[in-house]
């Protein structure tokens, strides 16, 4: 058993990590995203807009990163269609439970880093609307190769 859990923990820690570095490149490609979709611009110095974010961004890449790579790598079905399915389920619900997250994180880059909004605030302001475009993140999540 023991085995099990340092394979596991392996896996975790590996997504983890990746999730951490993914944030790091796209932090800024997504505030200049959410800039340009939303016409504004956050009026702070170019590196810390920039990062706008961050913290929210880092969460939901860890877990989604983790997610897959716990999945890609304990299961591992011969046949490459259950893979798909295994991968592409787990993929799915990874972009659905971490959306709440994804919320967050387009808040904040809609605002500048004055703006607090904690989670229980947002969750009693927003509810169900938290997961508002979680179906579509997910379908692509699901159908994109994930087999690390």
């Amino acid at each position: 058993a023991s085995d099990v859990y340092k394979r596991q923990y392996k896996y975790v820690s590996s997504g983890l990590i990746a999730g951490f570095c993914q944030t790091i490149v796209e932090t800024p490609a997504e505030v200049a995203k959410i800039q340009l979709m939303t016409g504004k611009t956050i009026n702070t110095t170019i590196i810390r807009s920039s990062f706008n974010g961050f913290r929210w961004n880092a969460l939901r890449n860890s877990l989604f990163c983790a997610t897959i790579c716990l999945s890609n790598n304990y299961y591992q079905p011969d046949d490459k269609f259950l893979k798909f399915i295994v991968n592409g389920t787990s993929a799915f619900m990874a972009c659905v439970l971490t959306q709440p997250i994804d919320f967050m994180k387009t808040k904040y880059q809609i605002n500048d880093n004055s703006f607090e909004l904690s989670v229980f605030k947002a969750i009693k302001e927003y509810k169900l609307k938290m997961f508002s475009g979680s179906l579509a993140r997910a379908y692509v999540g699901a159908i994109t190769p994930t087999d690390i």
